[in-house]
């Protein structure tokens, strides 16, 4: 049984996006965890139906290596973060998301499987990364944000979010709600 961790509290975060899926993030990860705070893996996605949760990038059967990040970052003494997102394989969806953000019910669903999940695991907290969403649905992400942070934080846990560059949200309103967030000001998001 592995000891909870505290989350980081400092003026200054270090983290970084692990995803199973590519050869290399073992060795970066494992190479520069103790110059890190955070390490963000992408774990956790939205299901289909927008009212689940999947984990089949967590589960250790399918993606052994998670094991060997879970130990990186306890013997770095890393806080962990994992990301949740509306992606399937590499492709953002925008329809379950919309599904989710459209449906009180299936969000108090998500986020009560997140707080069960992170809780369970002893992690830290959640990043919240929903992308290419349809027009209107960035409108609703500032309320399931709120929602999410109702419910994390008087457990001590924190949220953060990811946000595309060129996406119409204000980042000063997520960025008061949130403990940090990640702006994706890189080619993939935006010129």
């Amino acid at each position: 049984i592995r000891k909870a961790q505290t989350a980081f509290k400092g003026p200054n975060i270090v983290a970084a996006f692990y995803a199973p899926w590519q050869e290399t993030g073992l060795y970066s990860l494992r190479e520069n965890a103790p110059r890190m705070t955070h390490v963000l893996p992408a774990w956790v996605h939205l299901s289909p139906d927008g009212g689940n949760l999947d984990l089949h990038d967590f589960d250790p059967q399918l993606t052994p290596h998670n094991n060997d990040v879970l130990d990186i970052a306890h013997t770095n003494n890393l806080s962990i973060v994992p990301v949740f997102s509306n992606a399937q394989l590499s492709d953002f969806d925008q329809v379950r998301a919309h599904r989710m953000l459209t449906t009180p019910a299936l969000q108090d669903r998500v986020i009560f499987g997140l707080l069960r999940w992170v809780t369970l695991n002893k992690f830290q907290g959640i990043n919240i990364d929903l992308e290419k969403l349809a027009p209107g649905d960035h409108a609703l992400l500032i309320p399931f944000v709120q929602k999410v942070r109702a419910a994390f934080a008087p457990r001590g846990l924190s949220v953060s979010m990811d946000l595309e560059a060129s996406a119409p949200i204000s980042w000063r309103r997520v960025s008061a709600i949130c403990d940090f967030v990640v702006v994706m000001a890189y080619d993939e998001h935006s010129s």
